[in-house]
């Protein structure tokens, strides 16, 4: 089992009572919800950050690298019915590519 270990964290802030209705309640509709009596006794909710840092040069090459490769796949995808078409097939290719 690999070691999972927590990143050291602080509680910010704890606001009770507040009049304001926060973004993410608002979104998923939450008051309907809870209008129905269901305001999530004995539910677990759990949080998993990855931390990833979008502006990463690791993460932005990584993202790049899933674009080319999509657009590759895209490409191949595109013009696999005429290189069908054409009778070209694996095997036939690999023997034009070597000189055969």
């Amino acid at each position: 089992m690999p070691n999972v270990q927590l990143i050291p964290f602080g509680v910010e802030g704890i606001t009770e009572n507040t009049v304001e209705v926060p973004r993410g309640i608002r979104m998923i509709r939450a008051r309907s919800i809870w209008r129905e009596g269901d305001e999530g006794e004995n539910v677990v909710v759990a949080v998993i950050d990855t931390g990833c840092q979008p502006g990463h040069s690791i993460s932005l090459i990584k993202l790049l690298e899933d674009i080319i490769s999509q657009a590759i796949i895209m490409v191949i995808l595109a013009i696999l019915p005429i290189i069908t078409d054409m009778g070209l097939t694996a095997e036939l290719w690999q023997q034009q590519k070597m000189g055969l």
